[in-house]
């Protein structure tokens, strides 16, 4: 069985062991949970913001079907005008006509 010496051991120490000016650089517990609690902010943020915009989008699709139906109303009207008017027209025509 092969021994370790006291220089290797020293070696093997040097060049692994962590130090404290390794460890400052780690994450902490406080560090995440500061994180956490800032992400926690920004997602609630971001959840009014898309509540926010659903409302917008439902108002303008409420406006643009109310839209849709005031000019449909306004097609029918119309052609109900057209459809009086062409009547008037072949009854003008008709009477016009010698027989």
């Amino acid at each position: 069985m092969e021994e370790t010496t006291f220089k290797e051991l020293k070696e093997f120490l040097e060049e692994t062991m962590v130090t404290k000016d390794d460890l400052k650089d780690l994450v902490t517990k406080d560090d995440i949970r500061v994180l956490r609690d800032e992400l926690i902010s920004e997602i609630n943020g971001i959840k009014v913001e898309l509540e926010d915009i659903k409302q917008s989008l439902d108002r303008l699709e409420k406006r643009t079907r109310q839209d849709a139906d005031a000019e449909a109303k306004d097609i029918l009207d119309l052609k109900r005008r057209v459809d009086e008017l062409e009547k008037q027209i072949k009854l003008f025509h008709g009477i016009r006509q010698p027989a």
